[in-house]
């Protein structure tokens, strides 16, 4: 178990939010930072919300998550009138989220474990060392119905970790075609292709990641992809068509012809 701890976060309230189909977040500070967060305390604040009765979404797709990492100043997902969930709520979705993160970064380490223990070594091209950012439910210290309750991420800071970018969003298994417009970042691409291949197969066809998005090495606002019989564990986020269709979808990338999946 992980014991609480005591802190104070601080936001600017007044500042724009940036929007997902789900969840709106802020920058945020910590103090002291979180156990396992970065010394600088800098983290991303999310809450999930509803968007008011004839308020659409401004863009289609499946890309249901924020993120704040980025200083992105477009925000297409903006609704025009929108309400927080209540307190209870609140703590189910976000929740969820959480564990959605935890699952993703254990699954990461699961593809790591593979190519540790694989007979082929030194690949002619390079492994990213990726991981998940850290994550933390927050709730306010008071006993009260309507405590606000907040989901703390580890931010990714553009200047250290590249500008934030989707590889490969969670309606399907092909990189998007801006994530493969450098060598580089094609290299990345293939391999986040190899981590799914890799979790498919390892967990017998049960559970991969998708919607992988994020920095050069930290990702965030991952999405499971499970078997129908898992599908109310990890969110709306969990799309049936887009399980149901990975194997056929999926086209093998060098790391997968490299380690002879």
């Amino acid at each position: 178990k992980i014991a609480p701890v005591s802190a104070n976060v601080t936001y600017n309230p007044k500042a724009t939010p940036q929007f997902g189909t789900f969840k709106v977040a802020f920058f945020a500070q910590t103090s002291p930072p979180l156990p396992g967060f970065p010394p600088s305390g800098s983290v991303v604040m999310k809450q999930s919300y509803i968007r008011n009765h004839l308020d659409a979404p401004t863009s289609g797709g499946t890309a249901g998550n924020c993120s704040a990492h980025d200083d992105r100043s477009s925000n297409a997902h903006a609704p025009k009138n929108y309400t927080l969930v209540e307190s209870g709520q609140q703590v189910i979705n976000l929740e969820r989220e959480i564990l959605c993160t935890q699952w993703a970064a254990a699954l990461m380490d699961l593809v790591y474990a593979f190519i540790a223990r694989s007979q082929h070594r030194g690949p002619p091209f390079t492994i990213p060392q990726m991981r998940y950012v850290l994550v933390a439910l927050a709730m306010e210290k008071k006993e009260s119905p309507d405590r606000r309750v907040f989901m703390l991420e580890e931010r990714i800071d553009s200047k250290i970790d590249g500008p934030w970018r989707k590889y490969i969003n969670n309606g399907s298994a092909m990189p998007l075609s801006a994530a493969t417009a450098t060598p580089e970042l094609r290299n990345t691409s293939e391999f986040l292709v190899f981590c799914q291949h890799v979790q498919y197969q390892e967990t017998k066809g049960m559970v991969f990641v998708s919607d992988f998005q994020g920095g050069d090495t930290l990702l965030s606002d991952p999405q499971l992809l499970t078997k129908p019989c898992l599908s109310a564990r990890f969110g709306d986020g969990n799309v049936k068509a887009a399980f149901v269709k990975f194997c056929d979808e999926h086209e093998c990338s060098k790391f997968c012809r490299y380690y002879a999946l």
